[in-house]
Formats: C-alpha cells, structure tokens, sequence
C-alpha cells in the first residue's frame, strides 16, 4: 500500500471537533511525499479504542528524524495536533532548513522543548516549564506528539525518557498515550537532518505501528518534581529528604515510561529494540 492509498481526506473525524490546521496538514503530507517511497500504516482499530473525551497523548519513537513528522502526517486528520520539537528548530540561526519548514508549516503548532548542542550533538535537558503549555494544548481538544525517548543515532532505541508519562501525569482530568511506533526499511542510517539529500533521493518504504492506547495512573505529588527541580536551577541545595523525594518521582515516572517503550519496541524488528529487546 502506497500512502497515496491512504485517504487522508475521508479519515475518521469523529473524535475532535477542531481539525488540524490545514497549513499544518499540507505541509507534512508534502514532507511525506518527498521523503517516504510508500507507508504502510497498522492498528488503526486501536484509535476507535480511545474513549470519548479523553485527553490523547501521541508517545513516538525518534530513531529517525522523520519519525515525527511521519506520525504527524498519518495521524493529522484523526486528531487535532499539536507537535513537540526542539527549541533549536525554532533558531534560524541554529538550523535554518527545519526553522523554515516550521514556519511554512506555521510555528504556533510546535511547541518546543529544551535542546543544546555539544560538540554538534543535539541533548535535551528536562524543563517542567516546557510541559505547561502542552498540558494547555490538551486542555484545549489538540492530541499532542511528542517522542517517547531522546533523539539517536544509533539506529535502535535507547532508553525512554520523560516526556510523555509527566505530561500525562500533571495534565488534569483524564488521558491516554497512544503509542505510534516508526521503522524505516533501511539496514543503515536514514531519515536523518545530515542525511537530507539522501532523504529524497533514497526513499525508504516506513511502517507505521499503532498500538493500543495506554491510561498511566497519576504520580501522587507529581508536582514537586517542578519545585524541587527550579530550586536547583536556582542554586539551592536540596534536603535530605528532598533529595529521597526527588529520586522517587524520578523512578516512578521512568517505570511509566518502560512501559510505553515497551509497547513501542514490541512493534520494531528486533535489531532496533535496542534497550527494549
């Protein structure tokens, strides 16, 4: 199946009633058709699994950098999205390809998260401050996708991060993480922002994997992570038992975040489950 086949137009709609902006829409299906030879997308049933009203969470894999935006773009018209990105997309300066297709693609659906690059290796560093405005795109009808675990090159997973089970945590009322996973049928590296001119002339056949949407249960006190967090930013020293505290969100939200990890891995070929086998 080409993803020419897969009628984006007449996806079901239900669910939302605010669509993604089209601005949006177009851009990632021409993003799509540049890079990707044919999609095969899988478990569509598990959309029509997720209940009624439910705030939806899209956990991804990020073994490429197309696995975003290929998500996106397979999913845009199931769901009103909104899309993480890092914080050095939104910098011309740092890398002016990606900032300008953000902005084609309208900068006010991408809602960054903190990244650096050391010795040109992109890293993120966790900022409780970056979640609030996706824990307000939730509260406002938008699915937001967001990857699972750091960006990689080495072509297989790594272990998850964050992200997707604190947004799930701090947002309020109900929420699901609906894990998408991506393979790209390439022995080596693709898909990747120093490999762009490959990208378009070496289109690789992408499987997308749509598991079952998955309800975390809260973190009681998942709230003073932030505060015991912006206290050493602020170059205070944590109490003992801060400290403790401290480790034990951090072990609770990592275990929520093996779990969707796990589901995501389950649906990759073995050499790319990596932490996951």
């Amino acid at each position: 199946m080409s993803f020419e086949s897969i009628n984006f137009n007449q996806a079901e709609e239900k669910k939302k009633k605010e669509k993604t902006p089209e601005r949006l829409l177009l851009a990632l299906e021409a993003q799509l058709k540049l890079t990707v030879k044919e999609l095969k997308l899988h478990g569509e049933e598990h959309l029509r699994q997720i209940p009624e009203g439910k705030k939806v969470i899209i956990a991804t894999t990020h073994i490429s950098d197309l696995d975003i935006p290929i998500v996106a773009a397979a999913l845009g018209r199931h769901f009103n999205i909104a899309i993480t990105n890092m914080s050095i997309h939104h910098s011309f300066l740092a890398e002016p390809p990606t900032n300008i297709g953000m902005r084609i693609a309208g900068k006010e659906n991408f809602l960054p998260i903190d990244f650096h690059k050391t010795e040109g290796i992109k890293r993120a560093s966790f900022n409780p401050d970056n979640f609030l405005p996706m824990k307000e795109a939730l509260e406002k009808g938008k699915a937001v996708v967001i990857a699972a675990h750091n960006p990689t090159q080495k072509w297989s997973l790594p272990k998850g991060g964050y992200g997707a089970s604190y947004l799930s945590d701090i947002t309020e009322g109900e929420t699901v993480v609906l894990p998408v996973a991506v393979n790209l049928e390439s022995e080596k590296l693709a898909g990747m922002y120093e490999t762009q001119l490959k990208n378009l002339t070496e289109k690789p056949i992408v499987n997308v994997y749509i598991s079952e949407p998955m309800e975390l249960n809260k973190i009681p006190g998942i709230e003073d992570l932030s505060k015991m967090v912006h206290k050493r930013e602020a170059g205070e020293r944590l109490t003992p038992e801060e400290r403790e505290r401290f480790s034990e969100l951090k072990k609770s939200l990592q275990a929520q975040s093996d779990a969707i990890m796990e589901k995501l891995a389950a649906s990759l070929p073995e050499e790319k489950k990596g932490e996951y086998k």
